[in-house]
């Protein structure tokens, strides 16, 4: 440890990482764009169809990374969630080599024991959706942009440019890279590499860096379906256009939103510290402060004033998940500031010790406390209200997918089953999806999509009822929403989302 800490503090926060994230993966029933990520994985596995989340307008990163899992482990959710925990060690990891680069090793161990204790990213890496590997490669673009800026050497900034490259083919939140990067010039030290005219030589390297990343982006080019992102971003973020000529039309909302989130996701004493230790450290003139203090500004303002959701017409937490490393690096500080003045000054009042002592206790009980729900109680967790209401309470949550799929299975042991599920919008997600994730390679089960608007009892279902079992899945996406009496159904089971009975699943049996 005393000879190595940097490598003791990375394997340490590593073990418990892994511990916190590997730990009742499966606890949280599936969620609507796990469904959709995890069953473009497999169609890219089993068909060769590398690029079909282009389809959506969706970059593919995501989707390969999970490929390799779905290989391994027979349970697409598990295997899903596991990638996503295991792309996302790499932000634990860096979040240690981040703080040694900015100060010492004792930052980043504190930094990477609280990115592990802060329930924002425990949420985000332990479900299968793209945020927390893209997480992860942000940490990484940002390491190298900081040894790039320190060492104003060509390798880390060919470095910098494939990791930006890697997280724009992931999603168009890694644009933020172009503005945070030039900031990591703030974390150079007196003692780093001056040859002449650093700072031109710095703006040589950033320029280099974003032509390679964006030259890997341009990749995507090659399909025929690469016009389709456009459009997709159109339905999520504002064009420059846009802000300029109507600048607060989502502003004061998203800001709000975003408050609330970190409130909430980070705990309010854990989010004080964080502003705390930034603050004192911008007072004291330290000049990476100023870089986590511009990578914290640059996400906040950037994504109030052009985010939004296709269809909840609000920023989502996991689009300003990058808010989090900024503020736990402050925490850090604060930390590390806190159990200094218990351990510097002989005279230092026993109270006062106590009195810090308590509070460095309390600032980290309450995320822990709820981190230990977020595993294993996930439904009863302190949450944001759009992260309880799209994986707890309502239409996106995935409550009845898996005893529906056990139903089914069972039935088909006994032969040839049919069985319709309804979907939402351009992508079916649940419990469509869900259902091919587990079902799509049972030769005894056909399944038999129809959309949530549909009036008309799909043809196929009643013609298979006449034949054979047949059964159909069906997901309220909306409080108002029931299927027709005239629908010859009858009810097998239903599924509150969470005990929500306005939001259910229902299985049903269709009756020739």
């Amino acid at each position: 440890m005393r000879r190595h800490p940097l490598a003791a503090s990375a394997v340490a926060v590593l073990a418990l990482y892994l511990l916190t994230r590997l730990l009742c993966l499966g606890r949280l029933p599936i969620f609507f764009d796990e469904a959709v990520y995890i069953r473009w994985s497999q169609l890219a596995m089993r068909q060769g169809n590398f690029l079909v989340s282009l389809t959506d307008g969706k970059p593919p990163l995501h989707v390969w990374l999970m490929i390799p899992f779905l290989k391994i482990f027979s349970d697409p959710l598990f295997a899903g969630r596991v990638a996503s925990v295991s792309v996302g060690a790499f932000s634990a990891v860096f979040m240690v080599l981040i703080g040694k680069e900015l100060a010492d090793w004792r930052l980043g161990a504190v930094a990477g024991a609280l990115y592990v204790i802060c329930p924002f990213t425990l949420w985000y890496d332990r479900v299968a959706i793209v945020e927390g590997p893209l997480l992860a490669v942000f940490l990484v673009a940002v390491y190298l942009a900081i040894k790039a800026a320190r060492t104003l050497g060509w390798y880390w900034a060919l470095g910098l440019g494939a990791a930006i490259g890697v997280g724009l083919i992931g999603k168009g939140t890694a644009q933020l890279l172009f503005l945070i990067a030039p900031a990591a010039y703030l974390a150079r030290r007196p003692d780093d590499s001056r040859p002449n005219r650093p700072l031109l030589r710095w703006v040589l390297m950033l320029l280099g860096a974003f032509v390679i990343g964006i030259a890997i982006f341009n990749l995507l080019r090659f399909s025929d379906w690469f016009p389709l992102m456009s459009s997709r971003t159109a339905m999520t973020t504002k064009t420059l256009g846009d802000v300029v000529s109507n600048p607060f039309d989502i502003l004061w909302t998203n800001l709000w939103e975003i408050t609330k989130t970190l409130v909430v996701f980070m705990t309010p004493l854990l989010l004080a510290a964080s502003l705390i230790g930034l603050i004192g450290g911008a007072l004291k003139k330290c000049r990476p402060a100023y870089f986590l203090v511009e990578w914290l500004l640059v996400v906040f303002l950037v994504e109030a004033l052009i985010s939004k959701h296709w269809m909840f017409r609000t920023v989502l937490p996991r689009f300003v998940l990058s808010l989090v490393p900024p503020l736990l690096f402050g925490a850090a500080y604060f930390v590390l500031e806190a159990v200094r003045l218990m351990l510097s000054a002989e005279k230092r009042k026993t109270l006062g010790k106590i009195g810090l002592v308590s509070l460095l206790v309390l600032v980290l009980c309450v995320p822990v406390i709820n981190d230990v729900l977020i595993v294993a109680s996930p439904e009863n967790a302190i949450l944001p209200y759009w992260v309880s209401f799209q994986y707890i309470t309502d239409w996106p949550s995935g409550w009845g997918i898996e005893e529906s799929v056990r139903f089914i299975e069972e039935e088909a042991e006994s032969g040839p089953v049919t069985v319709g599920s309804n979907f939402k919008g351009p992508i079916a997600g649940l419990p469509t999806n869900a259902l091919e994730l587990y079902l799509s390679t049972d030769r005894n089960v056909e399944l038999v999509p129809f959309s949530f608007l549909a009036r008309q009892f799909p043809g196929r279902l009643r013609e298979a009822a006449r034949e054979g079992p047949t059964y159909c899945v069906v997901n309220m996406f909306s409080p108002d929403y029931e299927v027709p009496d005239e629908w010859p159904l009858r009810e097998i089971a239903r599924y509150p989302k969470d005990g929500n009975e306005g939001m259910l699943m229902l299985l049903y049996k269709v009756v020739p």
